[in-house]
């Protein structure tokens, strides 16, 4: 047996064997609450319709209704972001 040592995202459940890799990706992770994506922010809504029948789910901003948000889920620094209750985000970690 082999003894290895791997690091994981402080934001979400990504593992890293290179510890620089882990770094990296944190800095650009999108939990990461200083990008200020769609997934931690306050207003961010899962829209589980049909509506836009386009073969997946179009996620809502709750702040300006309808707006479809998937411009700031992996670019962030949205203007209208509010952080999310940051214990649920640090929380998933725990379950893996």
């Amino acid at each position: 047996m082999i003894e290895i040592t791997k690091y994981r995202c402080d934001f979400c459940v990504e593992d890293f064997f290179e510890k620089k890799d882990c770094l990296i990706h944190e800095k650009q992770c999108d939990f990461n609450p200083e990008n200020r994506t769609c997934y931690t922010c306050e207003f961010f809504n899962r829209d589980e319709s049909d509506e836009y029948d386009f073969g997946f789910n179009t996620n809502i901003c709750m702040k300006d209704a309808k707006r479809d948000t998937r411009e700031f889920e992996q670019n962030g620094h949205c203007k209208d972001w509010q952080l999310k209750n940051i214990i649920k985000i640090k929380n998933i970690a725990d379950i893996f």
